[in-house]
C-alpha cells in the first residue's frame, strides 16, 4: 500500500509541477476610445508624417504604460492608459523629415507587462521581430512620448516570403517594401511638383 502511495505522490507531485510551471497570460484587447487615421494614398500619408524611414529593427524595448490625461469632464480629469513597446530601427533611407540619427525609435501601441498582453486590433506591434525590414510613417504627437506611427496601416513589415504586410491585421499587399518605398517616392516627387507650380 505505502508503494502506491508513494507512486500517487510522486505522479501528483510532477503534475502540479508541470501545471504551475506554466503561466496562463492574459490578452486585453485596448481599442475603446482609440481613432485612428486612414490614408488613401501615400500622399495623404506622406503629409500626415513629420518622418518616413525604411530600415531594419535592432531592438524592441519593454512595454510600458502612458498615461493620456483626457480634457476635463464636470471638473474631473479622467486618466486613460495607453501601452507602448520601443522599436529601434537601423535607418536605411530617410524618405521624409530632418532626422539626423543613424536609428530612430518610435512608440509602438501594445506589447506585454507581467504576462498581460496589451493587444490594439488594428495592429501588429506583437509581430514586429529584430531583424525585419520595417517601412513607418512617423509623427510626434508629445515630446516626451517622442515618435508614433501616423497609423497603424502605416507600419509596414515583411514576412518570411518578402511580401509587405500592412499594420492592420489580416491585410496584405503583393509588393515588396522596396517596391512600396519606390511608389512613395513617386507620390513624394509629384507633391513636390505640385508645390512648386502653385
Amino acid at each position: 500500500m505505502k508503494k502506491y502511495v508513494s507512486i500517487l505522490f510522486i505522479i501528483m507531485t510532477v503534475f502540479l509541477y508541470s501545471s504551475c510551471g506554466k503561466i496562463e497570460k492574459e490578452h486585453k484587447v485596448m481599442d475603446a476610445m482609440i481613432t485612428w487615421g486612414y490614408y488613401s494614398s501615400y500622399g495623404e500619408a506622406l503629409n500626415a508624417a513629420d518622418v518616413v524611414v525604411v530600415g531594419k529593427v535592432v531592438n524592441i524595448g519593454e512595454t510600458y504604460r502612458y498615461d493620456f490625461k483626457l480634457h476635463p469632464y464636470e471638473g474631473k480629469v479622467t486618466i486613460r492608459p495607453a501601452y507602448y513597446t520601443p522599436i529601434e530601427i537601423e535607418i536605411g533611407e530617410l524618405i521624409k523629415g530632418d532626422y539626423k540619427g543613424s536609428t530612430i525609435t518610435y512608440q509602438a501601441l501594445g506589447g506585454e507587462i507581467d504576462n498581460v498582453i496589451y493587444d490594439y486590433t488594428a495592429t501588429d506591434t506583437l509581430e514586429v521581430k529584430v531583424g525585419e525590414d520595417i517601412l513607418v510613417f512617423l509623427k510626434m504627437t508629445k515630446q516626451d512620448l517622442g515618435y508614433e506611427s501616423i497609423s497603424p496601416g502605416c507600419v509596414i513589415i515583411e514576412d518570411e516570403k518578402g511580401i509587405a504586410k500592412q499594420g492592420i491585421k489580416g491585410q496584405k499587399s503583393y509588393q515588396t517594401i522596396e517596391s512600396m518605398v519606390d511608389d512613395i517616392k513617386r507620390a513624394k516627387k509629384a507633391m513636390e511638383i505640385k508645390s512648386k507650380t502653385k
